[in-house]
């Protein structure tokens, strides 16, 4: 398993430069801190950019909030505080035969909005490596490299100060990003990728 120091002293490894112990201030050298800045926010944006099997959480709701939207829905529905994306949201069948068929609903701060009272929703997690390496948190390789990538390429303009190098490294980050998106479209009959109509307000 790969720690968050592994990941970035690949991203290192992918510019020529020189490797770190630690991302949490022990390790004072310039490459230690531009990875202590740039890692939490890259880690976020590409579990952002797929529907990454380890990353991804079932959940259920049947009590809404008890402040309502003031327009546009009938309900507000708590999600969990680690949650990045929504991908999917259908009515539970506790909503009973009134429940609409094709839900409509809208990520807002860390609610779901929508008409169903009792709702199911697939969501993307903000998780990090489990200790142990034996949680279901744990990231992928795909992703493990993916990320290193898209640390490389917010690196090079600083490190390499090669427009050339820090094209590379988009484009290699880009290409492993649409292969996951693929085999993820496989992972199971009927899901799909929803990116552009996630829309958080906090």
């Amino acid at each position: 398993m790969a720690s968050p120091v592994d990941i970035c002293n690949l991203a290192l490894s992918y510019l020529g430069a020189e490797p770190i112990s630690a991302i949490d201030g022990t390790d004072t050298s310039g490459n230690a801190q531009l990875c202590a800045r740039v890692y939490p926010i890259a880690k976020r944006n590409v579990l952002e950019e797929s529907v990454w099997t380890f990353a991804t959480g079932r959940g259920t709701s049947d009590t809404p909030s008890t402040a309502s939207p003031e327009y546009g829905y009938a309900f507000a529905h708590d999600v969990p505080q680690n949650t990045l994306n929504v991908v999917e949201v259908t009515a539970d069948k506790k909503s009973g035969k009134n429940a609409p068929i094709d839900l409509d609903w809208r990520l807002e701060g860390w609610q779901i909005l929508c008409d169903a009272e009792s709702i199911a929703f697939k969501y993307i997690a903000d998780v990090d490596p489990a200790d142990d390496g034996t949680e279901s948190d744990q990231f992928s390789n795909k992703f493990v490299t993916a990320l290193a990538y898209r640390i490389a390429a917010e690196l090079a303009p600083t490190i390499t100060e090669s427009n050339t190098k820090t094209e590379q490294m988009w484009n290699l980050y880009y290409k492993l990003v649409q292969e996951a998106k693929t085999r993820d479209a496989m992972q199971g009959r009927g899901d799909r990728l929803r990116s552009s109509a996630l829309i958080r307000v906090r």
